[in-house]
């Protein structure tokens, strides 16, 4: 049996001996500091692996969970990992120092999981405790861009590079919102600026090479992708990027090869439906065709071009020729051409589905007005109008309706109106026809060439 002062001498040992051994393992607030410090830079760096791996060894080392919750959230979503994010970010457990950046993540989430109300509760939690952050003010841009509200994205994105303006995210979404409200030409600038603080940037290289590729400038935008890919391995948006222009270029198996690079990310993206479809139309599947440029129809009702292409896909696949007077400019008039017009019912009752959908009250406003009901469109138009004042679409419906009640100057106003907020093909040639018609002919030119300017494959 040990006596009790041998058995105190033993203890005094032990303890002693644990409390020097812990003092060798146990790491420094120094050595933790600087691990959470690569764990930033590495999310700065767009690397969401190497930033998990070092906030792994945060917590081996003793690191409470909620200090880390934020940080992980972001690395497992930079990462695509959008199920493991939500486990990290869903129970909101933030410190008080990484709440401002965990509600921020968590409004990301959501939005990539198309939960925008719950994104933007997200976000007015993350302003309350850091409102003066450039990327926060950049998230809450894109989400309102997402939900089709442009005035109040671009008013956000202008805060954001107001009070960053050095942050590469906000200079990056002004540079997608000139883009979107003056055009391609403009926003090249904003997006150097953006490449200047953050070259590596995956998404803003995506963006970039995007616009590029538009202007069709192609070997710019080849380095551009191609860089991409370098950077981001595992993004497939390089290959997407490369196919596109493989499949301007006319080569169909090198522009059907990157596309199945990149293992069907973007099934639902329009520019991998109508990439899809212009692939399937050449190689003579038309049942793939249709299908893919119908749903880009749907999405798109007003795009001459995916109108054009899906009436040749569905002529093609009956046998059949598509006149060459037909100029399709709507989905109604592709399916008036092989005799199966949608109808006024079928347009109200998507319109009763979505009553604020653009798409779906753009539909409802022109089969209204196909049907000479012009008062009932008006009402619809100006409900959207009500609704979603940031929405280029609902100066576009107002515009409609006056149009075709004869009011030429409250139509004119109305696509002024719209085109302030973005000058796309719609806006552009809307314009022009009414200026014609009010007489100011010089005006209408001038519009034109401005829009042929700034996106000069587009004409």
């Amino acid at each position: 049996m040990i006596s009790t002062p041998e058995y105190s001498r033993r203890l005094g040992r032990r303890f002693i001996l644990a409390v020097v051994l812990l003092g060798a393992t146990a790491p420094s607030e120094a050595e933790t500091g600087a691990l959470l410090t690569e764990a930033k830079a590495a999310l700065r760096a767009g690397d969401g692996i190497a930033a998990q791996a070092r906030l792994r060894e945060v917590l081996r080392d003793g690191a409470s969970p909620d200090a880390v919750r934020a940080l992980m959230g972001e690395a497992l979503l930079d990462q695509g990992d959008r199920v493991s994010a939500r486990k990290w970010l869903a129970a909101a457990r933030f410190t008080r120092e990484t709440r401002g950046l965990g509600y921020r993540i968590l409004g990301r989430l959501e939005q990539a999981d198309g939960n925008l109300p719950a994104a933007g509760k997200a976000y007015d939690r993350a302003l309350e405790s850091d409102p003066s952050d450039p990327a926060l003010w950049s998230d809450i841009a894109r989400l309102r861009f997402a939900g089709g509200e442009l005035k109040g994205a671009i008013d956000a994105a202008d805060h954001a590079v107001s009070i960053g303006q050095n942050s590469a995210p906000a200079l990056t979404m002004r540079a997608v919102l000139v883009r979107e409200q003056f055009g391609l030409r403009s926003s090249l600038p904003w997006f150097r600026a953006a490449l200047s603080r953050a070259p590596n940037d995956p998404d803003l290289l995506a963006e970039y090479a995007a616009t590029l590729g538009d202007m069709g400038r192609a070997r710019e935008m080849l380095e551009v992708a191609r860089r991409l890919v370098a950077v981001s391995p595992g993004d497939p948006r390089g290959f997407l990027l490369q196919a596109a222009l493989a499949a301007r270029a006319g080569n169909n198996r090198l522009a059907r090869t990157l596309l199945d690079r990149t293992g069907g990310s973007f099934t639902d993206l329009p520019a991998a439906m109508l990439l899809e479809g212009v692939l399937a139309l050449r190689e003579g599947d038309y049942s793939v065709a249709v299908a893919q440029l119908d749903r880009l129809g749907r999405l798109r009702p007003d795009d001459p071009i995916v109108q054009a292409l899906l009436a040749r896909a569905l002529a093609a696949g009956a046998g059949r020729a598509v006149p060459s007077t037909v100029r399709p400019v709507g989905h109604a008039s592709v399916w008036s051409v092989l005799g199966a017009e949608e109808g006024l019912q079928t347009a109200a009752l998507r319109h009763a589905d979505a009553p604020t959908d653009a798409q779906a009250c753009a539909r409802y406003v022109r089969a209204l007005l196909r049907a000479g009901d012009n008062a009932a469109a008006a009402k619809v138009a100006a409900q959207l109008m009500q609704a979603r004042p940031g929405l280029p679409d609902a100066h576009l419906m107002a515009g409609d309706v006056a149009l075709a009640s004869g009011d030429r100057p409250a139509a004119l106003r109305a696509y002024q109106q719209g085109a302030r907020l973005s000058l796309g093909r719609e806006e552009a040639q809307r314009l022009a026809v009414v200026l014609r018609e009010l007489g100011r002919d010089a005006e209408a030119v001038a519009v034109s060439r401005r829009f042929a300017r700034e996106n000069p494959l587009a004409t």
